[in-house]
């Protein structure tokens, strides 16, 4: 290799470097000082390996040095860290107008997925409608209702599965068993299909690119802190992503065309409707203009996108004494709010009993307890998953009791946890079921 053809670019990169930062150091104005705290920056790479591999953590531990609103510059992008209710809630509900949009990572640009999902598309029209669609059709209470008995059937193959497994004596992964009922669940509604036991192969694959797309949407990615390096995708985090929605649009196309088929070749209506005929109906009666590419990101949007995500600022506001600049990423730390002693009495122990006589709930209007959002970015998939985990955490309460397997002492367990688009059990939960008799 001729290596006098890199030292030109070499060279060129490193004065670019050198200049911009120090016209930082230049321009640094009045406004700028009135950032909120945060830990100084290192030059160009910034604050980026503060991160660390489980940046939830890392950013509760910078918020006790320097507060529940601090500033970090992640490679060329300033970042708000919200770590406070009080604060959470002048960013999702006083000032909702201009903390609406969000910050759009590289890896959801593939198939322009930006541009249709209700996740990603800034406030507009065909957003409003979208999010319409969600309430009236999709997550509506008459749909989830009608469709109540299917849940409680996959919740009930679960509880049978446990007590085949109990009968055995053998150990249960119950974080895999319950995303498997979720996933029948979820699919049984919207497409009166049972993915997750379909065909042990295309069961097993479709949960692998679930987790592959959490994955990679979860992994840092270099052209997220530097957006000039995005046409370049060194990371391969783009092409991973697009091999990966190809394949679930390819998957929800043929479900999708199936369903037309069988519906052009019937005179009368289904007896049951799912989520998918409520779209189709909608595209029928008003001649729609929502193509099948806006049903499929919508499907997608259901599959892989029921997390908090960064916002962006749309315009400069003064929070708690601090300017918060335009087009800032605002970083909403639940995960040290709902571990700050200050707020839970014992954060870290489990006590589901701290809930019987609390007033705080999880629906977006208390900010000490916001799962699913608040504002209008609350993520609209709330009422199904509010019936689907309290079905599931009750049947298996009711029907039997729990120990951990192989004798595992509760303060031995391993709790390391693997951050993606949510976060995940390094070592899966294997456990042993007892099963009740009930009278």
């Amino acid at each position: 290799m001729d290596y006098k053809t890199l030292l030109l670019p070499l060279i060129t990169f490193v004065c670019a470097s050198i200049l911009i930062f120090g016209l930082r150091l230049f321009n640094h104005t009045p406004e700028s000082r009135k950032l909120p705290p945060g830990p100084r920056p290192f030059p160009i790479i910034g604050n980026i390996f503060e991160l660390g591999t489980n940046p939830h953590k890392s950013l509760t531990k910078l918020s006790r040095i320097y507060g529940p609103i601090m500033t970090l510059k992640l490679g060329s992008i300033t970042t708000i860290v919200i770590s406070s209710p009080q604060i959470a809630k002048q960013i999702l509900h006083e000032y909702r107008e201009a903390f609406c949009d969000r910050t759009i990572p590289c890896s959801v640009h593939v198939l322009d997925h930006h541009k249709y999902s209700l996740v990603w598309q800034p406030r507009s029209a065909r957003w409003r409608n979208l999010r319409r669609i969600c309430a009236t059709k999709v997550f509506s209470s008459r749909l989830l209702d009608s469709t109540q008995i299917l849940r409680q059937q996959k919740v009930q193959r679960l509880v049978d599965y446990i007590k085949e497994r109990c009968n055995k004596g053998e150990v249960v992964d119950i974080g895999e068993a319950v995303f498997t009922t979720a996933l029948s669940t979820i699919s049984n509604t919207f497409f009166s299909l049972d993915l997750s036991h379909s065909t042990p192969e295309k069961s097993q694959e479709f949960r692998d690119i679930i987790w592959a797309v959490l994955e990679e949407a979860g992994r840092p990615n270099v052209a997220d802190f530097f957006p000039i390096l995005r046409p370049f995708d060194r990371q391969r985090v783009r092409a991973r992503m697009m091999k990966y929605f190809n394949k679930l649009c390819e998957f929800i196309d043929g479900i999708i065309e199936e369903r037309m088929c069988s519906r052009a070749s019937k005179s009368g209506p289904r007896e049951w409707k799912d989520v998918l005929d409520s779209l189709l109906d909608i595209v029928e009666d008003t001649n729609s203009q929502w193509s099948r590419r806006g049903m499929l990101h919508l499907k997608l949007f259901v599959c892989i996108h029921q997390f908090h995500l960064p916002r962006k600022c749309d315009e400069m506001v003064n929070i708690s004494g601090f300017k918060v600049p335009k087009n800032a990423q605002i970083f909403i730390n639940v995960w040290a709010m709902g571990r700050d002693p200050t707020i839970w009495k014992n954060p870290k122990m489990f006590m589901p009993e701290r809930f019987l006589e609390c007033e705080i709930d999880f629906k977006g209007h208390d900010f000490e307890l916001i799962p699913f959002g608040a504002g209008k970015r609350i993520c609209p998939g709330l009422p199904l998953a509010h019936r689907i985990v309290h079905l599931i955490v009750a049947s298996l309460v009711h029907n039997f009791e729990w120990k951990l397997a192989d004798g595992l002492m509760a303060e031995h367990m391993n709790m390391k946890e693997q951050f993606m688009l949510t976060i995940k059990r390094v070592q899966p939960l294997q456990v042993q079921a007892i099963s009740f008799k009930h009278d």
